[in-house]
């Protein structure tokens, strides 16, 4: 498979992912804001603010270079890679640290409290990966050298 459909392939996902962690995300807080006297945990509004992050995201790194390629730079593209892999990494560690400490977490909004925990960590090593290609695509890394090996002669190579 080409690498750019493997890219795209890994930008659906990353949207899709992002909705899940955010629809799991909204029901543990919709449930700490309705069903308890508390506010919902600042890990899981955490939670909710970083797949919307991804949105905007995504809008700058797949819709932009479409619509508007003179205003898409590499290095914002990088930036913004980069914090989704560090919101989510973040995110999820502290919202499974939070979800490790109850003393009783059991029904549908435990799950979805779990479940937001998981597609948050897959979520960070989808854009992990697309952070790598990224780096790659801008740093040149992985790329064979176009000149005459190191060493050769290139004298040599004609005769």
């Amino acid at each position: 498979m080409a690498p750019r459909a493997c890219f795209a392939i890994t930008r659906g996902l990353q949207f899709a992912l992002a909705v899940v962690v955010l629809v799991f995300a909204i029901i543990v807080a919709q449930y700490y804001t309705t069903e308890t006297e508390f506010s919902s945990p600042s890990q899981i509004n955490f939670l909710v603010f970083t797949p919307i992050f991804s949105f905007i995201s995504l809008v700058y790194l797949v819709v932009i270079p479409k619509i508007a390629p003179q205003i898409f730079y590499p290095w914002p593209s990088l930036i913004l890679e980069g914090l989704n892999v560090l919101f989510y990494f973040a995110g999820s560690i502290a919202w499974a640290v939070f979800l490790s400490s109850l003393s009783f977490c059991g029904g549908s909004v435990c799950t979805s409290g779990k479940l937001a925990a998981i597609t948050g960590g897959a979520q960070f090593f989808l854009w992990s990966a697309t952070l790598i290609g990224m780096s790659r695509d801008i740093f040149g890394w992985g790329r064979k050298p176009r000149g005459p090996v190191a060493g050769s002669n290139p004298m040599m190579a004609q005769v």
